[in-house]
């Protein structure tokens, strides 16, 4: 995307359980890289939280991810096997609250509660952003920055679209 005049982009690369597992990730990750001239800074990895069911083998893994210079997200976030350890242990560079909650965050109190939980934690412990999946409504979107989400996604801003088109998109 740098080549062609679009700046420095981001891109989230979902990682499967069963991807996260495989014993030689790391390396073929590095490999591809260097093949494809990638700059690590620009790829951050979207983990569930059932990936890390291992968490000595997480960690680990994480720890060597980190090294490369990618960024690190915990996916789906308060729909698995949550646990504030994760947060606590792991190197997480971001957390994504999953859409479930933020689908009814503006008449469901649980959901509202939980959505302010997960932004607190995350702001009380320092340096992780929250972005908030599935913001489907302008409403969703202002309740969302009353509470200081740094960022979300959702069909508010765009349904998905081919590559073709965000490249365009981001020209313009």
């Amino acid at each position: 995307m740098e080549k062609e005049g679009l700046g420095e982009i981001v891109l989230a690369i979902n990682l499967s359980a069963k991807q996260f597992e495989q014993p030689y990730l790391v390396e073929k990750i590095k490999s591809l890289f260097s093949e494809y001239y990638i700059n690590p800074n620009q790829i951050e990895f979207e983990i569930t939280e059932g990936a890390l069911q291992n968490v000595d083998e997480a960690l680990h893994i994480m720890s060597r991810l980190k090294k490369i210079g990618v960024a690190i997200s915990i996916d789906d976030f308060g729909t698995g096997y949550s646990s504030l350890m994760y947060l606590k242990q792991f190197p997480i560079d971001s957390l994504k609250i999953d859409q479930s909650f933020i689908r009814e965050v503006l008449t469901d109190q649980k959901d509202e509660a939980i959505v302010k939980t997960i932004l607190s934690i995350a702001e009380n412990l320092g340096k992780i952003l929250v972005v908030a999946e599935g913001i489907e409504t302008l409403e969703q979107l202002n309740f969302l920055k009353t509470l200081n989400c740094q960022k979300g996604q959702g069909f508010y801003f765009s349904k998905p679209i081919p590559p073709v088109e965000i490249t365009n998109r981001l020209k313009d």
